[in-house]
């Protein structure tokens, strides 16, 4: 029975070295993502962005780009979507404001982590939205360290 959690973790570690990367021209980023884990759902008409999910749809990635059409300063957009999580019913358990960019983590009113993260280069916005089971926390911790920092 013990050897299950750790088959678990080598499958995971496996997969965090085998990451593939999804680079997105119209909006100029990038994101490496777990291909044994996560699957990508193909790029909208609008070629702004992709989601990768996970075979049992528990897991999913999400990253797009959008002109900042509005003039929106990162202050305001930061703390706009704070409150968008907040008025969702999510518990929002670390943000912080770093420009050129904001993270915005925490627990959804489902029992999801979330952990959002936002760059405002050249009048473009370009978001990481990352959702899983708060039961793989740990399982997951380190992978989504290594999604979240190859995100540019």
């Amino acid at each position: 029975m013990k050897l299950l959690p750790l088959i678990a973790a080598l499958a995971l570690t496996a997969s965090a070295q085998n990451l593939e990367k999804y680079c997105n021209a119209k909006y100029a980023y990038c994101v490496s993502y777990p291909a044994t884990l996560l699957e990508p759902q193909g790029e909208p008409d609008a070629a702004d962005g992709q989601k990768f999910i996970s075979k049992d749809k528990s897991i999913v990635l999400t990253v797009w780009g959008s002109l900042n059409a509005l003039d929106e300063k990162l202050p305001a957009a930061y703390e706009s979507t704070v409150a968008a999580f907040e008025k969702e019913g999510a518990k929002v358990t670390y943000k912080l404001l770093r420009p050129p960019w904001f993270v915005a983590s925490g627990t959804t009113a489902k029992g999801q982590i979330f952990y959002r993260k936002t760059f405002l280069v050249d009048n473009t916005f370009k978001t990481l939205l990352l959702t899983y089971p708060a039961s793989r926390k740990t399982e997951l911790d380190q992978l989504v360290g290594k999604v979240v920092t190859s995100f540019r």
